[in-house]
């Protein structure tokens, strides 16, 4: 898989709940196993709880249940099972708080069907491996920012994805987001609908 790790970044100057309705049907699309995924999120500082809050209320309206939801995907095998599971515990073993979004408080623990619920992870730093590696499941990092100019930089000090989100109304973050990113494409407002236009060429750049 050679999709990277696709950033979504929110601008401070965005409607949060249409953003956040958004960026979670991309993700969960198929749980999150597609190469266009949102792989992790950069919201302002400000708005972390917010964001969390909304997130946990569009779940709940798309997937008031999971385990035998069949609109809510397995993952794939038994190895990418074990591989996600592995992101979290690295993550909680190295002190992240991870939010498990589980509308129903099913028990996942006896799910025979390798089924993970939507699991946020908060301010991950660069050494946990969901950080390192490509997710490619239903875990959703979500790192937080003071100055926008933050967004691009650290976008830019990691591999080129193949695909970077902006959101919000700020026409000149907007130019700065997307003149200064590289990535295979880009959408503003929404996730993954570059791809349904058949007319532009769909590909990465560089490791992606």
């Amino acid at each position: 898989e050679l999709g990277g790790k696709s950033p979504v970044v929110v601008s401070r100057d965005v409607d949060l709940t249409q953003a956040v309705e958004r960026i979670v049907v991309g993700k969960l699309l198929n749980s999150g196993q597609a190469c266009i995924t949102p792989d992790y999120i950069m919201v302002p500082e400000e708005k972390l709880e917010d964001v969390i809050k909304l997130i946990f209320a569009a779940v709940k309206s798309m997937y008031p249940t999971l385990l035998n939801n069949q609109q809510y995907t397995s993952v794939i095998n038994d190895r990418h099972y074990q591989r996600l599971t592995r992101y979290l515990a690295d993550a909680r073993e190295k002190g992240v708080k991870t939010i498990a979004i589980n509308p129903a408080d099913e028990d996942f623990e006896a799910s025979p069907n390798q089924k993970i619920p939507p699991t946020l992870i908060i301010n991950p730093s660069d050494e946990t491996l969901c950080m390192q590696e490509e997710i490619f499941g239903p875990l959703l990092p979500i790192k937080t920012y003071k100055a926008f100019e933050e967004t691009i930089a650290y976008i830019n000090s990691n591999p080129r994805p193949l695909a970077a989100y902006y959101f919000g109304n700020n026409k000149t973050e907007e130019e700065k987001f997307l003149t200064g990113t590289t990535s295979g494409g880009a959408c503003v407002n929404d996730v993954m609908f570059h791809m349904l236009q058949k007319d532009l060429p769909f590909g990465g750049v560089g490791p992606s």
